[in-house]
């Protein structure tokens, strides 16, 4: 994490992917006003402002990437910068409800189905996995 030296600054979230098998590739997830500021330019703007960041924590200069690439959420047709939550009086385990085949002829994948990991990547991942098996696929 990469705390912004002006405290109305959200926090940067900043993964090395190489961790998950995607070889040596710098992920930050970045909120708010940093967000609207960064995303909405090229994806070069983008990886020299993350060179910068990454610069001034380190002390010195960080070698340029070799590409960049930028998403956004908020831009995306089908998630529309939203998750998943439960709303008053709802039970989390509703959204498991929702996995279930529907008169043997749909299933649902997708975090909103799974009410330990709704708002997560993994639970989009095992309920997609749980319906691929309920298919025969």
């Amino acid at each position: 994490m990469v705390y912004s030296p002006d405290e109305n600054e959200p926090v940067l979230w900043v993964m090395d992917l190489e961790t998950f098998g995607a070889g040596p590739v710098l992920c930050a997830h970045l909120v708010h006003s940093v967000a609207v500021d960064v995303a909405d330019r090229p994806p070069a703007y983008a990886a020299r402002w993350f060179a910068d960041v990454l610069a001034e924590v380190v002390g010195h200069p960080v070698p340029e990437p070799v590409a960049a690439a930028v998403t956004s959420w908020a831009h995306d047709l089908f998630a529309g910068g939203v998750y998943t939550s439960c709303g008053l009086g709802a039970e989390p385990e509703m959204l498991d409800a929702l996995g279930q085949p529907f008169h043997g002829r749909m299933v649902l994948a997708g975090e909103h189905t799974h009410c330990e990991r709704n708002g997560y990547a993994d639970g989009a991942y095992a309920t997609s996995i749980r319906a691929a098996n309920w298919v025969g696929a």
